[in-house]
């Protein structure tokens, strides 16, 4: 098992933070800040909020000797707005991740979509979902298995 969470998180917050500094953040975000969370949050008195969960870390390849070569993983990530831009807000945040997740660590989305968020209605929320394989020996995440 190979757990690159911490760097996940890590960089996505530094990316939200950059995008927040920037002249098209500020003009969209104002003075808010976006906090992020590495768990699911019921509810939360700070918007923009995004959180991110590791849904799987599974065994995907193994060596003869049953060493593990490749892990599955797949990541949630949520972003919750209140304000009235908040699908305005939500869908740019979501485009921000999408270049980390993607274009830098190589996951591939799998979702990207309006949730239902049942604890408050008024809270508009932005699921991502993305999935890869990891080689244990390397690092390097590719979309496919190889």
């Amino acid at each position: 098992m190979i757990d690159i969470f911490p760097q996940i998180l890590s960089g996505i917050k530094s990316t939200l933070n950059a995008y927040t500094a920037s002249a098209d953040g500020a003009a969209l975000l104002g003075s808010r800040t976006i906090r992020v969370s590495d768990e699911y949050l019921y509810s939360t008195q700070k918007f923009p909020c995004v959180t991110i969960e590791e849904k799987l870390n599974g065994n995907a390849e193994e060596e003869m000797d049953f060493v593990e070569k490749r892990s599955e993983l797949m990541y949630e990530i949520n972003i919750y707005d209140t304000t009235p831009k908040k699908k305005e807000v939500c869908r740019k945040l979501a485009k921000v991740i999408d270049g980390y997740m993607a274009d830098n660590m190589g996951f591939r989305r799998t979702n990207g979509e309006p949730f239902p968020n049942v604890a408050d209605s008024k809270v508009y929320r932005y699921l991502l979902r993305y999935e890869g394989y990891i080689d244990t020996e390397t690092g390097n995440v590719s979309r496919n298995i190889q």
